[in-house]
């Protein structure tokens, strides 16, 4: 959940954290330059009632809660600026029109998850795969359609993958997943009570985990090792399809794949076309463009 999704979601407020809530919501960008004796001044509170405010959200003090809900805000308004994620086109639209949309939506998607990777992050999820026996994924519903894509592009480079899709066996499914395996946990509100539990047992074991989830807090961030972000500027319900998350998830996963292959390049580009020589012998393409040399 975003900082400022938090801030108006706050449950038992005093009347004065209620009011320096509304504050900084209202001012934006304008409390760059304010300090926690200006924030009280202007809000005719106290100090003390701004840092427990800040704290009540997670922090040690305000100026930690301001940076972080400065730097939301420029994600927020430097990014998405020409589509709208929920609703990309509308019923008035062409299909000519609505196909230039979906276009822009994709590259400003691509923009933007490029945008929220911490490289630091990624070079260390590449190593966990690396020194695991086996990477194990777990999702719900289309998120684990990209994790068959990921398990389908690691095999041919000799990686093993094991996608869990059986929710109601996760308990037994985490059984097989050992001390010398890695987990990646897909989830884009990172809330699901399935994908929590995962998490959990997979923390009791002490298995490192890869989140794939949403910018801002949420449950799955707490137990996870390396954290991905996905572009988050979709809504739970009011939208029209997952195009932006789902898109930003599968590259994401590509990047774990390119930079896996990267790890062992000559090896694994052998590694793949031989294997795609034997299994794809039956195909006989009439396409110059496809047909091999």
């Amino acid at each position: 959940m975003l900082l400022e999704q938090r801030i108006k979601n706050l449950k038992h407020m005093s009347l004065s954290q209620q009011i320096i809530g509304d504050f900084i919501l209202e001012k934006r960008y304008q409390i760059k330059e304010m300090s926690t004796r200006d924030i009280a001044k202007m809000t005719y509170t106290s100090s003390a009632t701004v840092v427990r405010f800040a704290k009540k959200l997670g922090y040690e003090g305000f100026n930690d809660l301001k940076n972080d809900y400065l730097n939301e805000l420029y994600y927020i308004d430097t990014h998405f600026n020409h589509v709208d994620a929920n609703f990309p086109f509308n019923k008035n639209n062409s299909l000519t029109e609505i196909a230039g949309k979906i276009n822009n939506l994709y590259k400003e998607t691509i923009d933007d998850s490029l945008s929220l990777i911490d490289f630091d992050q990624l070079q260390k999820a590449i190593e966990i795969m690396q020194t695991s026996a086996t990477i194990h994924i777990f999702g719900l519903g289309s998120s684990l359609l990209f994790g068959k894509r990921f398990k389908y592009q690691m095999t041919r480079i000799k990686k093993r993958v094991e996608i869990e899709t059986l929710a109601g066996e996760y308990g037994f499914n985490i059984n097989l997943v050992y001390q010398d395996d890695c987990a990646i946990i897909i989830s884009y509100s990172g809330e699901s009570t399935t994908v929590i539990n995962h998490a959990k047992l997979l923390k009791e074991k002490k298995i490192p985990i890869i989140a794939i989830t949403s910018l801002g807090d949420n449950h799955l961030k707490e137990y996870a090792d390396i954290i991905l972000h996905i572009t988050t500027r979709e809504k739970q319900y009011s939208k029209i399809g997952n195009f932006s998350s789902e898109y930003s998830i599968q590259y994401l996963l590509d990047l774990l794949y390119t930079g896996f292959f990267a790890l062992n390049y000559d090896q694994n580009l052998d590694n793949k076309i031989q294997l795609s020589k034997t299994i794809e012998k039956c195909r006989h393409p009439q396409s110059n463009i496809i047909k091999e040399d």
